[in-house]
């Protein structure tokens, strides 16, 4: 992986008034900057993680969080050159400022700026496809269901695609080396393997 530059935008609840820490998981990212609306926010960075202090919030309540970082991670997201691909693999906090624990859950809005060039796909549903400066292209997704920081992730790279649709269900498939037709055949029993286990499961 060449680089990572992002910013975190979180929003949490504050129970009561108490000095009480709590961490977020940065694996080994430099943190730039921490505010709450216009405050800058004190922070202690240590073991792989970012330390605040519940007294530097105030009030108890919902509280905004904005953290700008950079860095190159060494896993959780690889870089093949040659291809022209990015992808995200399991270890979210080594990426993006999280709460590593698989009991924590939280919604997820996730934009990624990336070459023109590439095809991007996220984690939730493409909101939307926005062109900016430099050959640059800015996608967004939202994942609305609260579900844990190890789901969260992306991949990038040049694809053929493939869709069809089950349902309500729009499904698509992608590959670096399989074209369309093939897609479709090696994935058409897709809808019948949701069929089955949305009635063992009774979804």
């Amino acid at each position: 992986t060449e680089s990572v530059k992002g910013k975190v935008s979180l929003r949490f609840t504050i129970p009561e008034v108490r000095d009480s820490k709590f961490k977020l998981d940065c694996g080994d990212l430099v943190i730039e900057s921490v505010r709450s609306g216009e405050a800058i926010v004190p922070f202690e960075r240590k073991n792989n993680t970012v330390i605040f202090s519940s007294i530097n919030f105030g009030n108890p309540g919902p509280h905004d969080l904005e953290i700008h970082y950079h860095g190159s991670p060494k896993w959780g997201m690889s870089s093949f050159s040659e291809s022209e691909e990015e992808d995200t693999v399991f270890s979210t906090s080594r990426w993006l400022v999280c709460n590593d624990s698989n009991n924590d859950r939280a919604t997820l809005e996730l934009s990624i700026k990336i070459n023109e060039n590439l095809q991007v796909v996220g984690v939730g549903e493409l909101l939307k496809k926005s062109a900016v400066e430099n050959h640059k292209v800015v996608y967004t997704w939202k994942e609305s269901k609260s579900v844990p920081s190890y789901t969260f992730g992306f991949v990038a790279g040049h694809f053929n695609l493939a869709v069809d649709q089950f349902d309500n269900i729009r499904l698509q498939y992608l590959s670096k080396t399989f074209q369309e037709a093939e897609l479709k055949k090696i994935y058409q029993e897709t809808g019948a393997m949701i069929d089955f286990f949305q009635d063992r499961s009774g979804v």
